[in-house]
């Protein structure tokens, strides 16, 4: 099998972190011997070195803690979607309101109810974007 640039560029990325075995590194190395040019792009990459994080060190319970109020986050969220669910279809609602008119719009027949159906159901959907926002702290 002929060892191509492609090959050594997809085990670039294990030699240069020192992750690679020791035939792995071998094998690049003999390939950078024989081709200069890319060589020097190697080591020109090699040279770049992302920084070193800082050890954060959690104790258990700020885990815990953190763990319960991403819980609570969630749980907040799920109210809020099913509260701006339900009260945004209730505004849609129909039926026959105990005569004979026949089906009817409750927005036509209660505009005052299905106004303060929305208004609900608009602090449902707040709620839920708020409780969203607050979530993307915690990457979820």
């Amino acid at each position: 099998m002929q060892v191509t640039r492609d090959v050594i560029t997809d085990l670039l990325p294990l030699y240069l972190a020192g992750e690679a075995s020791d035939d792995t590194n071998a094998l690049v190395e003999a390939f950078l011997a024989l081709d200069a040019d890319f060589a020097r792009l190697v080591q020109a990459q090699g040279e770049f070195t992302l920084p070193k994080l800082a050890d954060v060190s959690i104790n258990q319970e700020d885990e815990m803690k953190a763990l319960q109020t991403t819980q609570a986050l969630l749980r907040r969220r799920g109210i809020f979607m099913a509260l701006g669910i339900f009260f945004s279809a209730q505004t849609m609602a129909f039926g026959s309101f105990g005569d004979d008119r026949g089906v009817r719009w409750l927005w036509a027949d209660a505009p005052f109810i299905a106004l303060v159906l929305a208004a609900v159901g608009l602090v449902g959907w707040l709620g839920y974007a708020v409780t969203q926002w607050r979530l993307r702290s915690t990457q979820l």
